[in-house]
């Protein structure tokens, strides 16, 4: 026979066959990508059949398709007589990706075996002469460092999708946010995602071409269920890099070219949907496959990982408190007077000239005010008689008396409440939601109970400062005997709200109140902890979203206090992103309460659930429902678009 490197040969072989080699990549940095092999070989007809060749076949915990360098091996020449000589000939093959496996199918400094197999694809067999095995590899590749890695604080690696305020006592979370761009608009849902390039001996690389990509790691929150927490899990996935990169190559690397001082600087365009959607970015000289299933993006590999980013939701909260005792103004109050015509001197009956009765007088703008201009200030009432305060001294502004829009016969302005210390109105207590919504006290954030909600008490005026500079002016609520009449408490509540325009809330914004009781009838007094109300909806009427908080309901009730208000202020606030829908039909409306249980089974009953019982209430631990995960208020938060809703949904919307 003929040799296919030329010259007679009678060394040759039929299958199946085994051919042996050595590893023999030139270090042990170089990493095989692809393995070729020729076969060289000849058909014992013109119709022989084929080969298949694989390498180290029966690789332990390796696809089998990854072991397969190719099929397909038939012969080009035949044997036509045993006088005249036929020539081998080599047919090439190149196998799979050897960086896609994990691991994959090659001994480093070790024996490598090649297998070919005759396939019944012809009439004859064939000889085989040998084989030649080809190794495509990369070596001294660059190595990257992100800016952002693992152990970067978790806070630094968390995406606000919208700040909604720009004073500087509301600041993004992370340093690497607020250098996405110049204002606001810019740095919104983005972060700048920078790295250093350098080469295998540790120097920069400048003007260098590398590949960068973005990918969804799994979600790490422990009321995620079981198979549902996997890579790509983000439910709208995950956006590209815009310039200055390149457009989108296979395995959605993107290319990048180095500054001069080999420093990759990139804006990266989270979603602005999902609270809690993560993503990380890889960056690599090579163009590393994509594997759902695992992550394959590490430095022998040539590829290296940033730590991992997460949208988070912000949502400010207006607190406001109502006086415990108060009354509100009958007629106008000019700046200087000293004198307040008021619907009921009662609880300053007992006011003196040697023993005043501090009191605050609030003033609130008119419901159709597109910039609210509330302000209030401290005085103290010396006397009390007919109809009439006097105060020690004048006052310092003027304020306005008014009456309700539906009900004429009701008064509903400027308001003067009895203030000596936070005593002296209903409190709020919003630590444990705020904790909660964001795990705050997570041991190891975020891989707990976290909702990626960042709920902030914006700041409140003080009456030692004269005109009160804060985002919350007022943080008072003119005193009610009862609250039957929501929507008459939801238009003074709507006077003394701050960040509105007429009776739209602000965007990323909740008015949040802690007020009297639900009812004034004892037998009604059931212990209604709260309602919440969005702008213009049938509970309050036409006025601003509000969550009201019945204090005095709750004291009535004799249920333990301040932990049911913790709880309560939780569950309202779950509210805000209408769970369990549709709250308000005919029929089927839910009220946004479910019958479930809770994820965490020492929470019991789910914090919607209407079944819980007084000792639940009270007991300090709250928890959602995630089964079934398609009404689940986890999902349904972190789902909701931002800003928070200020409608309710009409019809049943199941959670992406």
């Amino acid at each position: 026979m003929l040799s296919a490197r030329g010259g007679q040969t009678t060394l040759y072989t039929t299958a199946p066959a085994t051919f042996s080699f050595q590893d023999f990549l030139p270090s042990s940095t170089a990493i095989l990508a692809y393995v070729g092999v020729g076969a060289s070989i000849l058909g014992g007809c013109d119709t022989p059949n084929s080969y298949d060749v694989s390498l180290n076949a029966g690789y332990p915990g390796v696809d089998p398709f990854f072991t397969r360098i190719g099929s397909g091996y038939t012969p080009l020449t035949w044997m036509t007589s045993c006088n005249t000589p036929a020539q081998f000939v080599e047919v090439q093959r190149i196998g799979p990706s050897m960086i896609t496996p994990d691991p994959a199918p090659y001994y480093r400094g070790g024996t490598n075996v090649i297998t070919v197999i005759e396939q019944p694809t012809g009439t004859c067999s064939g000889y085989i002469e040998d084989v030649r095995v080809t190794l495509y590899y990369y070596d001294s590749l660059p190595s990257v460092t992100f800016d952002i890695s693992a152990t970067t604080p978790e806070e630094q690696r968390r995406v606000l999708m919208h700040r909604w305020r720009t004073e500087t006592d509301y600041p993004y979370f992370s340093s690497f946010q607020d250098a996405a761009g110049a204002t606001d608009t810019d740095r919104d849902g983005h972060i700048s995602i920078t790295a250093t390039v350098r080469d295998a001996g540790g120097a920069v690389l400048p003007n260098f071409d590398m590949l960068v990509r973005v990918v969804d790691p799994p979600d790490p929150s422990t009321y995620v269920p079981t198979g549902m927490s996997v890579r790509g899990d983000n439910p709208y996935g995950t956006a590209l890099f815009t310039m200055p990169v390149y457009g989108e190559t296979q395995y959605s690397w993107q290319q990048v070219t180095t500054d001069v001082n080999g420093r990759i600087s990139l804006v990266y365009p989270m979603s602005s949907r999902v609270a809690g959607d993560n993503v990380q970015i890889e960056a690599s000289g090579i163009y590393l496959p994509y594997i759902s299933t695992a992550p394959r993006c590490t430095p022998a590999l040539g590829c290296y990982t940033s730590g991992i980013i997460t949208n988070w939701r912000r949502v400010y909260i207006e607190r406001d408190r109502m006086f415990r005792a108060g009354t509100f103004l009958t007629q106008d109050a000019a700046q200087s007077a000293t004198t307040l015509n008021v619907e009921d001197i009662t609880p300053f009956r007992s006011a003196s000239a040697n023993n005043p009765i501090s009191a605050i007088v609030i003033h609130g703008s008119s419901p159709s005010a597109t910039n609210p201009q509330n302000y209030m200030e401290a005085v103290n009432v010396k006397k009390a008689s007919g109809g009439k305060l006097t105060l020690t001294t004048g006052l310092q502004h003027a304020y306005q008396f008014a009456r309700a829009r539906d009900y004429p016969t009701m008064l509903a302005g400027d308001a003067i409440g009895v203030y000596a210390s936070a005593n002296d109105v209903f409190p709020t207590y919003l630590d444990q939601a705020i904790d909660y919504y964001a795990a705050r006290s997570c041991p190891s954030p975020p891989a707990c109970d976290s909702l990626y909600t960042d709920f902030v008490t914006v700041s409140e005026g003080t009456v030692f400062l004269f005109p009160p500079v804060a985002a919350n002016p007022v943080p008072f609520l003119p005193f009610a005997k009862t609250c039957a009449l929501l929507d008459y408490c939801a238009e003074v509540a709507q006077r003394f709200f701050d960040n509105r325009s007429a009776g739209n809330t602000k965007a990323g914004h909740q008015h949040f109140i802690a007020v009297t009781t639900y009812s004034s009838d004892p037998t009604r007094q059931s212990g209604t902890a709260g309602i919440t109300c969005k702008d213009n909806d049938q509970q309050c009427g036409s006025h601003t979203g509000t969550i009201f908080v019945f204090n005095g309901e709750i004291e009535l009730a004799g249920q333990a206090f301040p932990n049911v208000l913790r709880e309560a202020a939780a569950h309202e606030l779950a509210h805000t992103f209408d769970v369990n829908q549709p709250a308000f039909a005919t029929p089927g409306g839910t009220l946004g309460h479910c019958a479930n249980m809770a994820s965490d089974p020492l929470a019991g009953k789910c914090l919607m659930n209407t079944s819980r019982t007084d000792a639940e209430k009270a007991d300090g631990r709250i928890s959602f429902h995630n089964n079934p995960w398609t009404t689940s208020e986890y999902m349904r938060i972190r789902a909701r678009p931002d800003p928070i809703p200020q409608t309710w949904q009409a019809t049943f919307l199941p959670n992406p």
